[in-house]
Order: C-alpha cells, then structure tokens, then sequence
C-alpha cells in the first residue's frame, strides 16, 4: 500500500477508503478504551500513547536505516541526540531493534 499526501495531514493509503489520521485515530479509540479499563484513578493516557507511538516509530526508523542511529535519526527528522535521549528514556536497547 502507498501513502499519498495532499499536503495537509489527511493522507491517505492507495486503494483505501479511510485516509492515515483516520485509521490511527480508531486504533487510539481502542486502546484508550483498554486503557480506560486498567486504570481506575488519575490517568496518564498520554504518556502511554506516546510511548507506544515513539517506541514503534524508533523501531521502524532503525530497520529503515539498517540500525544506524544517525540515519534513523534524519528518516524521522529529529536530531540523533534526541533519538539517542528517547532510545534511553524509553529503556530501549539493541535487541529491541532486532
């Protein structure tokens, strides 16, 4: 499947009815409502999506980049310390990656 943007943040996916922001929007729906479940007292919905969101777009970045952090850094268009400073806070580490 391909990624078409007309240049606002509605991209959509060839041959797909739903457009990019639509599809993840439904799949936050879900979890927040997994989420909703588990957590009876103050949330932290927040920190948990991004977590889950810059945990999987570090992974796809540094298999895009054969695991060099300088080019996943570029690919996600973000400096390489602070892909560095994201990999540490998120405990990430090389087998993550595999």
């Amino acid at each position: 499947m391909k990624l078409h943007s007309n240049g606002g943040s509605a991209t959509r996916f060839s041959g797909a009815s739903d457009n990019v922001d639509d599809v993840i929007e439904k799949r936050i729906q879900e979890i927040v409502t997994v989420l909703a479940h588990q957590n009876g007292g103050k949330s932290n919905v927040y920190d948990i999506i991004t977590s889950i969101v810059d945990r999987a777009l570090i992974k796809v970045a540094m298999e895009q980049s054969h695991h060099v952090k300088s080019a996943a850094a570029d690919f996600l268009g973000i400096n390489r310390n602070t892909l560095h400073n994201k990999i540490v806070k998120l405990g990430m580490d090389t087998q993550d990656f595999l």
